[in-house]
């Protein structure tokens, strides 16, 4: 009964090491993802195959689909002529101009190329399925089934060729598997033997060897041949067959599915191809033999399935696998190593000159340069620390123990503590080499040779010190719960004061070469001095929660967050400290293993770097390690790529400048970029050439929309950078063309503005045709007028006039000479006289036009000359025309109304008129160097009493004229009078001809 107790409680402290048995260690230091039917993940996965352009291509039972590493994409082309609906794709192979070939179940064969499946069978298709690949000129080889067996057929310049005895192969041959190694030459692995195809040979050469049942064959990065059948793995060679000795395998339980094999870059061989998931081979010291991995990788331990199909590396350096129920794959490159121990939780680690040290599990661990060798196990360890001269110290719960020699001893603790007063929160070697160690309930001590002192604690009297940091220049920081900062001195801890950023819930704490780093949970905090600057969260999302900050040589500092393991260049990360809220690029570790920074309790340092350039990092699924050396030695830079371009509900092809239809507004454009190891960690900016002036950064989006877009050609730009901060060699463009409405054409809106200028020249000539029409008939109207008030005063008013005059005249010529009223009536009778010769000038000038208009303005000047001193010149310009008389009696009434102004009031010495005759206007301008009109005058345009100024611009408007006066006082005064072509000459008879020619032949 006690033997059976004992039994039991052996088999209960046992229990996590039997459930968590774990893969191989081969497996936990890659990151593995697994994509099934709820993700859209296609199943029965034949082939993989992956074009230039970075794209994964599958094989499946569905048909062909493409996956950029988060998403599938099923090409659903119809697959014309092929000879039956069957969409089991059996075979693919990917041509280094990015076609991609394959082979139905059914005996077809297709090439995609730019969107379309297009049939190129090399004669009718037999039920058997085919194998193909692909050599680097470009030539396809396929095994296809003939109604005698197999044969090889071979596609190049447009045309199937049938392989046979000109090229050294038999007319049939039962081919069960097919490579093209590095230098190009073909290799046909056949039931007989191997041939051997050297790139741009005509010939094969054989060796003859028995392959054995489910074989294939795969080159090792040292180009060497290996092949792989049910029960052992050999390397071959042409002319000596199997070359050393073989490595067994366990016979796998098989139904009809053939080996598969994959090198990884670091020379471990992964072996699929079973119905009992996946092992991986390790090579000896001279790679002439692999040894067996304990254990494999099955449905049980996280693959889509047990039964695997297919296998690829790619040239990230990742293993993908294809099985029955989906798409698996092992990330060798840039992947963060899971360390072989049990998942527990780790609390602290140490560096010191000689050896990286790391508390994890209660058990105290030295890195060394192959694993992790534990030195001692201490029950509820909490804080680790030593150097030198004080050795390796732990502290407990239990109090403080010293390693040495792989024994825990007992470390003395401080005198007068309680029984509730041992539990070692943290503890750190100052720069004198004195211990520093705070307890839970016990404060703050410090060790030497002279023994234990308690450090006096002024405001922190009720905290609890959880952390200790040295800083590069021997300052020692202690940080009290939850975010209050002390200085380490002689007498005491003394508080901070920075100036500057508070650093809020502090995590960790770590020592760089110019900076002190606080790591809490608003962000990332920086101390030089007395200075405190931040990258607060809120501004830069990765560092939310830092749990940890390692500053490393090589110009890198690595940081443990929320958003998992970060590296970021240590002079941008200063330069970002010295201006806050510039872009930071942050490379992220171990997002697709869904690793994060510990987010619970208070690790000063979770992050280590050793001595043999690896990075151990505490995570909330364990203890992980990072080569540091290699973190980018494997990567590829990305390749963006748009996958789509949606405009009103419909996709429009990539090839080429796409046109999208009549108003169309609103587009979508869908992208991604080809980077398979970590996808999530792309980030991409673009830019719409015509629409935007700067790049945008989209960061992880992968669509871009656009609204409110005119009609025109536009260029849509995108660039990628993968996770490990490479970009894209170049960026992708598209190019499409929004077409116009008939109204929104430019050659068509060019034609209206013209239609419209010359409806508008047509229509204000019209109108300015219609007023001088309707003005001239005026104008005649008012000359009739004239014409008839002339004869009515001829023939009535001066006529009776005139006879009365006659009367007049007889009787005074009868009346005696001694009349006494005979002078005063001959006096009366000449002045009558004048009155009617008057009146007779008058009724002449009513009939008759103002006769010539420079010379009645000059006659004018000379009388007044007469009585005013003063020059006049008057000079005319331009082309005499005949006047309307009208229009020439007013401009002739304001021209000497201006004449006798300069003459009488400007007291001018010299005044100059200018008549000038224009196609489109009459003008007279006159200028005197007089004395100018008083302000007074200027501004209200008359002078009391006088009203010759009032009636030259009544005689300008009433001919539709503009009259203009301009002076300046003391200096000179400037008369502009102007009359429209139309108004101020008369109409050109000329007899009626057609317009066209009256219109050339003014022009010419």
């Amino acid at each position: 009964m006690r033997c059976g107790k004992r039994l039991l409680i052996l088999l209960l402290l046992n229990i996590p090491f039997f459930a968590a048995a774990s893969p191989p260690l081969p497996f936990l230091q890659t990151s593995h993802l697994a994509w099934r039917s709820e993700d859209n993940a296609p199943g029965g996965i034949e082939g993989l195959a992956q074009t230039p352009d970075g794209f994964l291509w599958l094989a499946t039972g569905t048909g062909l689909y493409r996956f950029d590493g988060l998403s599938f994409e099923r090409f659903t082309v119809p697959e014309e002529g092929l000879p039956s609906p069957s969409l089991q794709v059996s075979s693919i192979a990917a041509a280094p101009n990015g076609d991609v070939w394959i082979g139905y179940a059914n005996g077809g064969i297709a090439r995609y190329r730019g969107g379309r499946l297009q049939r190129l069978n090399p004669g009718k298709p037999s039920p058997r399925a085919v194998y193909l690949t692909v050599t680097p000129d470009g030539a396809l080889w396929a095994r296809v089934g003939g109604s005698e067996g197999s044969r090889i057929v071979r596609y190049a310049l447009g045309r199937w060729e049938h392989v046979g005895s000109r090229w050294n192969l038999p007319s049939t041959l039962s081919t069960v598997a097919m490579l093209v190694t590095r230098d190009g030459a073909l290799y046909l692995l056949s039931t007989d033997g191997l041939r051997h195809l050297p790139r741009g040979g005509r010939r094969f050469s054989f060796q003859p060897l028995n392959p054995g049942d489910g074989a294939t064959i795969a080159e090792d990065r040292r180009g060497r041949i290996w092949l792989a059948n049910d029960s052992r793995l050999s390397r071959v060679e042409m002319g000596k067959g199997f070359v050393g000795p073989p490595t067994p395998l366990e016979r796998a339980n098989y139904t009809s599915v053939y080996r598969r094999l994959a090198f990884s870059r670091d020379g471990m061989l992964w072996l699929g191809g079973s119905e009992d998931g996946i092992r991986v081979l390790a090579p000896d010291a001279g790679g002439d033999q692999f040894r067996r991995v304990p254990g494999r990788y099955t449905a049980d331990d996280g693959l889509s399935s047990s039964i695997t199909l297919s296998m690829l590396r790619d040239r990230e350096d990742n293993i993908w696998v294809g099985t029955v129920a989906g798409l698996d794959r092992f990330a060798t490159s840039r992947s963060v190593k899971r360390s072989d121990l049990p998942q527990s939780y780790t609390v602290d680690s140490l560096v010191t000159a000689r050896a990286t040290y790391l508390l994890s599990g209660n058990n105290v661990y030295r890195s060394e340069s192959t694993s992790l060798r534990r030195l001692a196990a201490l029950a509820n360890a909490s804080t680790i620390c030593g150097d030198r001269d004080t050795g390796l110290v732990v502290g407990t719960a239990a109090g403080l123990f010293n390693l040495a020699g792989g024994r825990a001893r007992p470390f003395r603790s401080p005198p007068g503590l309680g029984t509730n007063a041992r539990y070692v929160m943290a503890c750190a070697v100052g720069v004198d080499g004195t211990l520093l160690v705070s307890i839970v309930n016990g404060g703050l001590w410090r060790h030497d040779k002279a023994g234990w002192r308690a450090i006096p604690v002024s405001t922190f009297q009720d905290l609890s010190a959880l952390l200790f940091v040295r800083s590069a220049d021997g300052t020692t920081y202690v940080v009290f719960k939850p975010d209050r900062i002390g200085v380490v001195r002689d007498n005491g801890i003394m508080p901070l004061e920075a100036e500057g950023e508070a650093a809020g819930y502090i995590r960790t704490v770590a020592a760089g070469k110019k900076c002190t780093f606080f790591g809490g949970q608003n962000g990332l905090f920086c101390l030089t001095g007395r200075r405190m600057r931040a990258l607060r969260s809120s501004a830069y999302p990765e560092l939310l929660n830092v749990s940890g900050v390692v500053e490393a040589q090589d110009g890198w500092t690595w940081l443990s967050s929320n958003a998992g393991l970060l590296r970021i260049s240590t002079r941008d990360l200063a330069g970002a400290f010295a201006a806050p809220g510039q872009p930071l690029h942050f490379e992220r570790f171990g997002t697709e293993q869904g690793l994060r920074g510990d987010p619970n309790g208070f690790v000063s340092r979770s992050m280590a770097p050793d001595r043999y350039g690896r990075l151990w990092a505490f995570t909330t699924k364990g203890l992980v390690s990072i080569d540091m050396g290699r973190a980018d030695a494997s990567t590829m830079p990305p390749r963006a790529v748009v996958t789509n371009l949606l405009a009103g509900g419909r996709r429009f092809a990539l090839d080429g400048t796409a046109k999208l239809p009549v108003g169309t507004r609103s587009i979508e454009i869908d992208y991604t970029a080809t980077s398979l190891t970590d996808p999530r960690g792309t980030r991409f900016s673009y830019r719409l050439e015509g629409q935007d002036s700067a790049w945008i950064d989209a960061g992880p989006r992968r669509e871009a929309i656009y609204t409110n877009l005119r009609p025109g050609r536009y260029v849509f730009h995108l660039r990628a950078l993968n996770s490990a901060g490479l970009p894209s060699r170049r960026a992708e463009s598209l190019a499409f063309v929004i077409r116009p409405g008939i109204l929104e054409r430019h050659d068509i809106r060019v034609a209206m503005m013209l239609m419209l200028v010359v409806a508008l020249i047509v229509a204000y000539r019209w109108r300015v045709q219609t007023l001088s029409t309707r003005f001239a008939e005026r104008m005649q109207e008012r000359l009739g007028e004239r014409e008839r008030i002339a004869r009515e005063l001829h023939d009535t008013l001066l006529q009776g006039f005139q006879g009365l005059l006659l009367r007049f005249q007889s009787i005074a010529n009868r009346m005696p000479a001694n009349v006494p009223l005979g002078e005063e009536l001959e006096e009366a009778l000449g002045r009558g006289e004048a009155v009617l010769v008057e009146g007779r000038n008058r009724v002449r000038d009513l009939r008759s036009d103002a006769g010539n208009l420079s010379e009645a303005l000059t006659d004018v000047a000379q009388q007044m000359s007469i009585d005013w001193p003063g020059s006049f010149t008057l000079t005319t310009e331009g082309h005499s025309r005949t006047l309307n008389p009208v229009a020439a009696q007013e401009l002739r009434s304001i021209g000497e109304e201006a004449i006798r102004n300069a003459f009488r009031h400007a007291e001018a010495r010299s005044i100059k008129a200018v008549l000038t005759y224009r196609q489109r206007e009459l003008r007279f301008a006159l200028r005197d160097d007089g004395v100018g009109l008083p302000s007074a005058v200027q501004a209200d345009g008359l002078r009391d009493g006088h009203y010759g100024l009032i009636g030259m611009r009544e005689r300008a408007t009433k001919i539709g004229g503009t009259l203009t006066i301009t002076s300046r006082l003391g200096a000179y005064t400037e008369v502009i009078a102007t009359v429209p072509g139309t108004v101020a000459y008369a109409p050109i008879t000329q007899p009626r001809r057609r317009w066209i020619v009256s219109r050339f032949r003014r022009k010419s």
